[in-house]
């Protein structure tokens, strides 16, 4: 037994029949020609299994499917008035490469924000089809059913009456699709345009042109509508940057401001080619909508919104945790430095952080209580915070080196007086005889 393979001609096409080995030796399942002689290719198909002398064993006949559509390559809608939300009449051109059969249909689908008068409407100048065809409107669609054959051709041509224009600046494209009788696709164009924009570059490709208007509504980051921006190009061919709300805007009433959205939030510059802000220094994210921290912190450190920073109780000047959503709550930045001693309000934290600065590049020393004096100046409970907060009983103020020494910010080490020693000054050397210090040692510790 083989295996048969056809190919036959149908129109201007080449189709591949193929056939597959049936299970039984010496007997060859083929796919042949359609019954009907190729006039209607689709309609159904012979399956037979043959013996080795070609004798019939099994003989079935199924469905097949439609030839695979073709492009119309050319389609064209034109209405008489250019003006929008005018009533008019709308001019149907177009060319075939393939046959249209007897019954066949011609359908025409207009964009949305169209209208057609149902009933109002009538059809003229038939070029090319039969002025005996019968026709209906579906909402947007006309259908015409061709009364003959309508052989390959140019400039097939039909105007209707009844049709009101859309409104200004409407985007959209016109579909045209022939068809067989049955419904099935012989041609078809889906992205049919209006009188285009031939002198704006057809929008660079970064737009729709206007049905009617030759004028572009270009995609969102090449000045659509709905950018912001002082810098797009009609033609859709200059990229636009994001947008947030402007750090310099005019105040609209005594506590309103910051509400106008600006291209790179009005500190930076956009890049006309990439479509990227350019952020001034200070400024980051894609819309140079938020503050930067100075240095990242300093790699001791976390870069924080006050949003975020409302909700922690490490962050300086120490607080209970709480919400923040002014307009500015998610745009300014700052660092909340780290800290090997716990920081906060409760019995066994401290007030302040061991790195500090705008950029966290300092280093608290250790804190201690003063032995020269009868109070323990480390215990802050039930003391007030900067801000108000009230530290819980247990509570630690910094008390830097006790008191009794200069702290060395970038190596978080104390110098002690004379006569004090110890990591945080706090052990007093009783053989010692605490004199004046000079001005000099006082330099010399780190001032």
């Amino acid at each position: 037994a083989t295996i048969t393979i056809r190919r036959v001609c149908v129109g201007a096409r080449h189709v591949r029949l193929y056939a597959q080995r049936h299970h039984h030796p010496g007997f060859v399942l083929q796919r042949v020609l359609p019954r009907t002689g190729g006039l209607v290719p689709w309609e159904s198909y012979t399956v037979s299994t043959l013996d080795a002398a070609q004798n019939v064993y099994e003989s079935i006949s199924v469905p097949g499917s439609a030839i695979i559509k073709s492009h119309l390559y050319f389609g064209r809608v034109r209405t008489l008035a250019t003006t929008p939300s005018t009533l008019t009449s709308a001019t149907i051109l177009f060319n075939t490469l393939l046959r249209i059969p007897s019954g066949g249909k011609v359908l025409v689908t207009f964009p949305t924000g169209y209208a057609i008068a149902d009933p109002g409407w009538t059809l003229s100048g038939w070029v090319g089809l039969s002025a005996a065809s019968t026709a209906s409107i579906a909402g947007l669609t006309l259908t015409i059913t061709s009364a003959t054959a309508v052989a390959p051709m140019l400039g097939i041509q039909v105007t209707l009456s009844g049709v009101t224009t859309p409104p200004l600046n409407t985007i959209g494209t016109y579909m045209i699709v022939t068809q067989d009788s049955d419904g099935n696709v012989i041609e078809d164009a889906a992205n049919i345009g209006g009188v285009g924009c031939y002198f704006l570059n057809e929008c660079s490709g970064h737009g729709d042109c206007t049905l009617m208007s030759s004028k572009c509504i270009c995609n969102a980051g090449w000045g659509a509508p709905t950018d912001i921006s002082i810098g797009g190009a009609p033609d859709c061919s200059r990229r636009t940057c994001p947008s947030g709300l402007a750090w310099n805007d005019v105040p609209t009433a005594p506590t309103v401001a910051h509400t106008t959205l600006a291209e790179c939030s009005n500190q930076g510059s956009c890049n006309r080619t990439s479509g990227v802000c350019n952020c001034f220094p200070g400024y980051t994210g894609s819309a140079c909508d938020r503050m930067s921290c100075p240095n990242d912190c300093s790699g001791h450190g976390a870069c924080l919104s006050l949003q975020e920073m409302a909700t922690l109780t490490t962050a300086v000047p120490v607080a209970s945790a709480t919400t923040y959503s002014l307009w500015d709550a998610t745009r300014i930045y700052g660092c909340v430095c780290d800290s090997s001693w716990p920081v906060g309000l409760e019995a066994g934290q401290t007030r302040v952080p061991e790195w500090f600065g705008a950029d966290c590049s300092m280093r608290h020393c250790p804190s201690g209580d003063d032995p020269m004096t009868a109070v323990d100046e480390t215990n802050c409970g039930g003391v007030a915070a900067p801000g108000g907060a009230v530290g819980a009983v247990g509570n630690l103020c910094y008390n830097e080196c006790s008191g009794r020494g200069v702290c060395y910010y970038q190596s978080g080490q104390c110098r002690c007086f004379d006569g004090f020693e110890g990591l945080a000054c706090n052990i007093q050397n009783v053989l010692f005889d605490d004199g004046n210090r000079s001005a000099l040692d006082i330099a010399l510790a780190g001032y």
